[in-house]
């Protein structure tokens, strides 16, 4: 399989034919998170924030064993369970957008600490619903330690 470097990241040629395909059809446009709803996002609309350079950080919710075992790279780790303790330390900055996953579509660790977040005050919170499962399906790494 041949791999094709775009900007700073590198894809197979069949993710490389399906980049081109979106070019022709984009994704649709950022939700905007609104307050006591849970917003969630697409894989396509959070590698665009990341390939755009917009600010964000990316929550794994899942228990720090889980987290050892692989994550999505970048991703710090706050367990569900922990989130109300450990949030207001990791995450000072209420206005800045946080992605929150957890393991697949039918766990629900990261609509609850979704709606936790959003308790707390922090303003834009999206929930990545397909989590490590959805990352691993699209071909895409994790990150293990």
């Amino acid at each position: 399989e041949q791999f094709h470097r775009i900007n700073s990241l590198t894809f197979s040629t069949r993710e490389r034919d399906v980049c081109k395909m979106r070019c022709y059809f984009p994704s649709p446009p950022m939700p905007s998170a609104t307050e006591n709803s849970v917003t969630f996002i697409t894989l396509e609309q959070y590698l665009e924030m990341k390939e755009n350079g917009k600010p964000y950080t990316v929550v794994d919710v899942l228990d720090e064993e889980a987290y050892k075992e692989g994550h999505i790279p970048e991703a710090i780790n706050i367990p569900s369970e922990k989130i109300e303790a450990e949030a207001p330390n990791t995450l000072p900055k209420k206005e800045q957008p946080l992605i929150v996953y957890c393991e697949n579509y039918m766990c629900h660790a990261s609509t609850d600490a979704t709606r936790k977040l959003q308790e707390m005050g922090y303003k834009h919170v999206y929930d990545y619903k397909a989590g490590k499962k959805g990352w691993t399906a699209a071909g895409l790494p994790l990150a293990k330690g």
